[in-house]
């Protein structure tokens, strides 16, 4: 036997190394990203009894040799400034704490640095779960994605605490097809058409086209998420900018029309979000510049919707304050107004005053 070599360096199979015999460190790799963590670690002799299993022979102190290795290529390729095996060796000689994978006495080796920490998988993963524009079937195959970048056991606890939140799912499975074509039509500076779904109360099991199945023809300028939803801001055939939710889009397609950018909407591209804040849950009206006097407690909610830019602040007496903001003035942002009762009043301009009044008659008249 050479000098330094272990057993399993010198198996032929008449033409070399045994066969499948090169696998051995990736297989190391993938038994110790899958099977072990910190509260999970691994002895040398479980992980070679596993090679074994996989028809690749292994000793146990090869597994040492092994993971050495394996932490020195984890260096290469996550340390910006290091570029060779030696210097490699000189970072880890001087901080083992930055080893992908360490041991802990005496129960064995364990994936310490992955490329997500459980921590973000849990909030990648509520993410995935909470968007609404993702359909079932795509969200659990993104879950998996994400739970092979942690040990069964953490996969386990994502899937058991990102389960607690229920949330409506679209089920239109073109969607991710749909925002591929938007981005194309954008990059050439083209339109989309598409039809445009809604539901029918005589038929909820499935959407019904709008306009009678006609197309709509659209510039579109920027995709948007927003409350767990997918939404296409573009200009209609009005000459209106105009918000679509993408999972009711169907049939998406680029247009051989060249896409039109209007002064207003070079204008929102500037400052889109404050558009943004500006129109989510106000859904569309005649833009005007709206004061409301608020509650001080309020002060949070109010910055959260509105935001700081181009909008103006100033106390009123001690338990008030006052937000003067453009605003999409429409029946949806009365409602909202209405949601804060007696902690919020709406006091200029007079005409917007007066239409809030009719607003709140209307709705008296039907009780």
């Amino acid at each position: 036997m050479a000098k330094n070599t272990l057993p399993e360096d010198n198996l032929k199979d008449g033409s070399g190394r045994k066969e499948h015999q090169r696998m051995k460190h990736f297989l190391v790799y993938m038994y110790l990203l899958k099977y072990t963590d910190e509260a999970h670690p691994a002895k040398a002799e479980t992980i070679a009894e596993f090679l074994k299993e996989q028809g690749i022979f292994a000793e146990r102190r090869s597994i040492y040799k092994d993971i050495e290795e394996l932490n020195l290529a984890y260096i290469l390729m996550t340390e910006p400034d290091c570029y060779s095996i030696e210097e490699a060796t000189e970072i880890l000689d001087e901080d083992k704490e930055l080893t992908a994978i360490k041991y802990k006495h005496p129960k064995g080796f364990y994936m310490s640095r992955r490329p997500l920490t459980l921590d973000d998988a849990m909030l990648l993963a509520q993410c995935v779960y909470t968007a609404r524009f993702i359909p079932k079937g795509t969200e659990k195959r993104l879950l998996d994605g994400i739970s092979t970048f942690l040990s069964e056991e953490q996969a386990e606890n994502i899937y058991e605490d990102v389960f607690l939140v229920d949330r409506t799912k679209t089920n239109n499975k073109e969607i991710f097809f749909n925002v591929e074509q938007i981005n194309l039509a954008k990059d050439n500076k083209k339109k989309i058409q598409f039809k445009y779904l809604k539901y029918d109360v005589n038929e909820l099991k499935k959407q019904v086209e709008r306009k009678h199945g006609d197309n709509y023809t659209v510039s579109p300028y920027k995709v948007i998420i927003n409350d767990g939803n997918y939404y296409l801001l573009g200009l209609n055939e009005k000459q209106k900018i105009i918000t679509y939710r993408i999972d009711r889009m169907k049939n998406v397609k680029v247009a051989n029309i060249s896409r039109e950018e209007t002064v207003e909407y070079k204008e929102l591209m500037r400052d889109i979000e404050s558009y943004t804040r500006r129109v989510f849950s106000m859904y569309g009206g005649d833009r005007q510049s709206v004061e409301i006097r608020f509650i001080n407690p309020l002060l949070d909610t109010v910055i959260d919707r509105f935001g700081m830019k181009n909008v103006v602040y100033q106390t009123d007496g001690e338990k008030h304050f006052k937000v003067r903001t453009s605003i999409e003035v429409s029946d949806q942002f009365f409602a909202w107004v209405c949601g804060f009762g007696k902690k919020a009043k709406i006091t200029y301009p007079e005409s917007v005053v007066t239409a809030f009044k009719e607003f709140l008659n209307k709705i008296q008249s039907i009780y």
